[in-house]
């Protein structure tokens, strides 16, 4: 694949150049094409959606390991987030390390234990937004239970 073939596969890049893709991005024409697929099924009989979801994970176990049964497939990662937050049954006096200024979908479903009484504690960040290890380890004691960190930041890029 040369460049050419890939800036094909993003017909934005017919009328500018996109550089902001940490929050929403261009769709290339393979996703395009798989989602209007997958839009179709919506209209079969159930089985197929079922097979399809099936399928996707046997093709993520191959791809990363595992296997297919302990993938889940979920709308957003938001979602994914708030249902693993939901589901550790963390309680009162428990509590999580988040980066400050981190993405909604990583702040948010954390933020609902509070009601629980579980402590959101927010790790300060540097000034060039990049996250200093230590300060997320002066955060964690033997009550911490998740530190929920992004792989890149949406706003940085860190």
């Amino acid at each position: 694949m040369n460049i050419e073939h890939i800036r094909s596969l993003f017909p934005v890049t017919k009328e500018a150049v996109y550089l902001n893709s940490a929050s929403q991005s261009p769709l290339n024409t393979l996703v395009n094409d798989r989602l209007q697929a997958h839009l179709k099924t919506e209209f079969n009989p159930l089985g197929k959606k079922a097979f399809n979801r099936d399928y996707t994970r046997v093709l993520l176990s191959r791809l990363l390991g595992g296997l297919p049964d302990e993938y889940a497939l979920v709308i957003s990662t938001g979602i994914g987030i708030s249902i693993v937050a939901q589901g550790l049954e963390l309680k009162k006096g428990d509590n999580v390390v988040v980066p400050e200024r981190e993405h909604w979908n990583n702040s948010f479903p954390w933020l609902q234990l509070e009601n629980r009484g579980v402590e959101i504690r927010f790790a300060r960040l540097n000034e060039d937004n990049s996250i200093n290890p230590e300060t997320i380890e002066e955060l964690v004691d033997h009550k911490t239970r998740v530190v929920a960190i992004a792989a890149v930041r949406f706003n940085s890029g860190f």
